[in-house]
């Protein structure tokens, strides 16, 4: 360790223990004033006696270790009153010392304990139902997992402790957190709390703590953000592009392990909610598969006229490769028209991008029912949130998947 990394590491330290040290006095205010009292009357008391500036303090701070006062047993001719202060002092001092000092040792384990020899770590920042699972993944991998939320009240917090996190409870915007963390020194860091600017924030004074370029991801949910923040951290990390989308991964990912528009002959793909997530599912699919003469792209939304459409779509739009339906998924027209639309050969696929559970699987279930048998191959792909994976199996024709599942498998891929 260099004579730079033992300063941050004694930067960190004395920043974690004044944290440490004014989040106890305004957590338990009564205490840090009996602290004081004792300190005053001791002083007080020990002046009385004709004890010399440094002898009253030296003597005042040492019964809050062992309760022992040479001072008390060698005046037995002094007032009452001063021998009564520091027969006090000697009984209630080593308890409040006692008391607080179990109080930092559980606030350390509970907020996140100092480690200054930990090197290449995971450090993960939010704790909510994405965050959760990516530090799970890699703390079941064996790795060292820090995870830095603001809400100390996140129910998640417990159970990954009870897994061997590390919880660290602070804004990840602020440099002392991320000393706290040891961020300069991580192996990989990844932001993703609901807040787009605190993710970017993180990332990027995290940058500024580290010696080499490290590897961060931060989820930025708004495009039009992305672009313009994107230009900001050129250079500063190891991945050239450390800004995503997690609506995007998760449709990259749902591309590559469903097996979407494979196959020969005309297809068919209808993307139900164009919500942020079909769209991203939608721009995923023009990119990949725009230039194919037989494919048919349908977009349904009963909103889709509240909706801007992206240059690529309005484009495809144009060549008759896109077709939107501005109606409700359930509404019997989808269906009709997909009657009149499709052929024996046609190969159709569906995938339900809303929100809303139950309208997703309604709708898997009745266009299983309908167009089973009558096309060359039907594959739906319903996302919900509540229901898990091992649920959807039991649903016949129906592949379930969660954003957070797609955006865990592509964020580690290879990890």
């Amino acid at each position: 360790m260099d004579s730079l990394d033992l300063l941050a590491t004694l930067r960190g330290l004395v920043a974690a223990a004044v944290n440490e040290v004014l989040g106890l006095i305004r957590l338990h205010p009564m205490l840090f004033g009996l602290i004081l009292g004792i300190l005053c009357t001791g002083l007080l008391a020990h002046r009385e006696l004709g004890l010399p500036w440094p002898n009253a303090i030296y003597e005042t701070g040492r019964i809050f270790f062992d309760g022992a006062d040479t001072s008390v047993g060698a005046n037995q001719g002094a007032p009452t009153w001063v021998l009564t202060l520091l027969w006090g002092d000697r009984f209630l001092a080593p308890l409040v010392a006692g008391g607080t000092m179990l109080e930092l040792i559980h606030r350390l384990s509970r907020h996140g304990a100092v480690r200054p020899w930990w090197r290449r770590h995971v450090i993960v920042i939010g704790a909510g139902n994405l965050g959760t699972a990516l530090a799970r993944h890699h703390a079941r991998r064996g790795r060292r997992v820090v995870i830095i939320e603001r809400d100390g009240a996140n129910p998640n917090l417990e159970g990954l402790r009870t897994e061997g996190v590390t919880v660290v409870e602070g804004d990840a915007r602020q440099g002392e957190t991320l000393l706290r963390a040891r961020a300069g020194v991580a192996r990989r860091i990844i932001a993703v709390s609901g807040d787009d600017i605190a993710n970017f924030a993180s990332i990027l004074h995290a940058s500024r703590l580290a010696k080499h370029p490290i590897h961060a991801h931060a989820h930025i949910g708004d495009p039009d953000l992305r672009a313009r923040l994107g230009p900001v951290l050129a250079g500063r990390f190891a991945l050239q592009e450390p800004l995503f989308s997690g609506f995007e991964v998760a449709a990259v990912d749902l591309l590559s392990r469903h097996e979407l528009l494979r196959g020969q002959g005309p297809h068919i793909l209808v993307v139900a909610g164009y919500g942020r997530f079909g769209q991203a599912v939608v721009g995923e699919v023009l990119r990949l598969h725009g230039q194919r003469a037989d494919l048919s792209v349908w977009i349904v939304d009963p909103r889709l006229e509240q909706i801007p459409l992206s240059p690529l779509v309005q484009a495809s739009r144009a060549d008759g490769k896109l077709r939107l339906m501005d109606m409700d998924m359930l509404d019997d027209r989808v269906l009709a028209a997909m009657h009149q639309s499709m052929q024996a050969h046609t190969r159709v696929d569906f995938v339900l991008c809303t929100d809303n559970d139950g309208k997703n699987l309604a709708f898997a279930l009745a266009m299983h029912h309908a167009l089973g048998g009558h096309c060359a191959a039907l594959r739906i792909v319903a996302r919900m949130i509540e229901w898990s994976t091992a649920e959807g199996q039991a649903l016949p024709g129906v592949e379930v998947v969660s954003i957070k599942d797609l955006v865990l498998e592509g964020l580690c891929k290879g990890s």
